[in-house]
């Protein structure tokens, strides 16, 4: 779980840029609070 977490870090402005895609939010917004919210989230189940 650990290295999945890395990984969403690691490709954060792809995992954004297919989040803005997929909701129509605002790149920054996907950036800044979707993708980094997720890799907390993948952190916090281990």
């Amino acid at each position: 779980m650990l290295h999945l977490a890395e990984l969403v870090e690691k490709h954060n402005d792809q995992i954004a840029t297919f989040e803005t895609w997929d909701t129509e939010k605002p790149y920054e917004q996907a950036v800044k609070i979707g993708v980094r919210w997720l890799a907390r989230q993948i952190k916090f189940l281990i």
